[in-house]
């Protein structure tokens, strides 16, 4: 096999050049490996010009990938809420990007196709492992979509009534007596059975913590507190002194 050694000119830089000349290199001992590739001074050049559209999406996906694992629990348990409820025609864009790192089409996101998304946005492995680590995903395990759509959610996004709606939905479900006021055990009884036990005792010391007692009862402001929305029940007011209805989405 032979080729023509790359030069400069036209759009590619010298560095860019020097990179090529190394991955090409025809000896295989002078060769650059591919931490030697990362290494190099383009990617470090590279990093202050623009990023196409793709690469930015790319790095906006991880950076919230990152920013999830890095956040509590009750948090995490807000976007699944949201990941649980928001319909179809919402997730057109998380599932576009699903399917582009999903490379052997299973369905789901192994830690290898993760971790080759976390090393084109330019992480290094160190703060990969670190990540996830937090994220639902392991050696063995992998991420199903809607795990993908709550790691990946920005509530920013989402309009302010959709928020408002889906949060009292969910309050409704666990107020069964119709009292106003949830309990811990009516949230571990219906949308959040499925919690494992550590998972349990971490937002159940949150709330408490929240809410400042051992045996908290949850209005519907202190919810929307809960979930790291404010005004919650102000929101939900002003929606029924207008009669507008609350836009939550069935899943």
């Amino acid at each position: 096999l032979s080729h023509s050694p790359p030069t400069p000119g036209g759009s590619c830089s010298e560095a860019a050049v020097d990179l090529l000349r190394g991955m090409l290199e025809a000896d295989y001992d002078r060769r650059f490996t591919v931490e030697a590739c990362l290494q190099h001074r383009w990617f470090a050049e590279a990093g202050t010009l623009p990023c196409s559209p793709a690469a930015q999406e790319l790095l906006d996906i991880t950076t919230r990938l990152r920013q999830h694992a890095e956040s509590s629990t009750l948090q995490k348990m807000a976007r699944n809420i949201f990941a649980a409820r928001l319909g179809n025609q919402r997730l057109d864009r998380a599932r576009r990007l699903f399917q582009q790192l999903d490379s052997d089409s299973s369905g789901t996101l192994s830690c290898g196709e993760l971790r080759a998304a976390f090393a084109l946005s330019g992480e290094d492995e160190t703060a990969v492992r670190r990540v996830l680590a937090q994220l639902p995903v392991d050696e063995d395990e992998e991420m199903d979509f809607n795990a993908w759509v709550a790691a990946t959610l920005h509530l920013d996004e989402v309009d302010d009534a959709v928020v408002t709606g889906i949060m009292f939905q969910v309050f409704n479900e666990a107020d069964t007596d119709g009292s106003g006021e949830i309990t811990l055990e009516k949230l571990f009884g219906g949308f959040l059975r499925d919690l494992n036990d550590d998972e349990r005792v971490i937002v159940t010391e949150s709330i408490r913590a929240l809410v400042g007692s051992e045996r908290p009862t949850i209005n519907l402001e202190l919810w929307g507190r809960c979930m790291g929305i404010e005004g919650l029940a102000r929101k939900v007011a002003l929606a029924h002194s207008y009669h507008a209805p609350l836009a939550w989405v069935s899943p």
